[in-house]
């Protein structure tokens, strides 16, 4: 149930308005794929892509 999840996730990404408008990452950037690496129990590279991801669930 969760890999289907992860892979439902993994394919429909959206990309960062803020980012793909201005050329800079938003506060937010990363914390799609930070939040599909928390799913897999990737902690570490969760924490690598988005670190507020965790205490914003929190």
């Amino acid at each position: 149930m969760i890999q289907k999840l992860i892979q439902w996730l993994e394919s429909h990404m959206q990309s960062c308005f803020y980012k793909k408008s201005f050329g800079v990452e938003c506060p937010g950037c990363g914390m799609q794929r930070s939040f599909i690496e928390l799913l897999k129990g990737n902690f570490t590279e969760s924490l690598v892509q988005f670190s507020a991801l965790i205490p914003t669930i929190i």
